[in-house]
């Protein structure tokens, strides 16, 4: 598979496209890349790759592989994303939201179920493991900046001497250079939003499940 084109097709897609774990390895690699093009200065033996679970184990995992860097978890995320984890194996419920979003009176009591689903739960970490460690900060996309920013602001509390953060999506980037996520800058490769191997709705889900099993990678139920 040309890696290029793979990379056109994501940067260049004004629709989501259903991500295949192929192409997911290939943006991971290319992320990889370009960490080391921007920071091969600083990474050292004190560097760790830290990916966000769930949505950046794939992602951080091959980023650490690539750099020959040691990897680990951090477990940010949504309150109740069981429960919208659960209504989302319901492919009705889930067309019927796409659908109401474009209805103006059900467009705003979608927004307020999804938005009080969105509050970050964080789960504490060890308090010296990241102190005077430089991380690079692993997730899949940027689209709210809850996730990056929590996550960012844990590993600072802990003393990190630096943080890099990579995501293979930064959604909205323009409008987030104006009000700026967080204080460090942010590694992407495109600005869309994907179906990605680790949503449950991509027919890839099962085989993502399979390639952290086979890396010792434990998903975060």
């Amino acid at each position: 598979m040309d890696k290029q084109k793979v990379l056109e097709k994501y940067v260049q897609a004004n629709e989501k496209l259903y991500m295949s774990m192929e192409e997911s390895e290939i943006l991971s690699q290319m992320l990889a890349n370009k960490i080391m093009e921007k920071h091969s200065g600083v990474i050292d033996d004190d560097t760790i790759v830290v990916g966000i679970a769930n949505g950046g184990l794939m992602v951080a995992k091959i980023v650490a592989e690539k750099l020959n860097l040691p990897f680990e978890t951090l477990k940010i995320r949504r309150k109740n994303s069981k429960i919208k984890r659960y209504f989302g194996n319901f492919k009705s419920i889930v067309k019927f939201c796409s659908v109401s979003l474009n209805i103006p009176i059900l467009s705003t009591l979608i927004k307020y179920i999804i938005n009080s689903m969105n509050q970050i739960e964080k789960v504490d970490c060890d308090e010296n493991r990241y102190k005077n460690k430089k991380i690079i900060l692993i997730d899949d996309c940027v689209e709210s900046g809850a996730s990056i920013r929590v996550s960012h602001d844990i590993l600072q509390e802990k003393n990190a001497s630096l943080i890099v953060v990579g995501v293979l999506t930064f959604k909205n980037f323009n409008k987030f250079q104006e009000t700026s996520v967080i204080n460090s800058p942010i590694i992407f490769l495109n600005t869309k939003v994907m179906h990605y191997p680790w949503s449950q709705n991509n027919k890839q889900y099962d085989d993502f499940l399979k390639w952290l099993s086979c890396r010792n990678v434990q998903i975060w139920e």
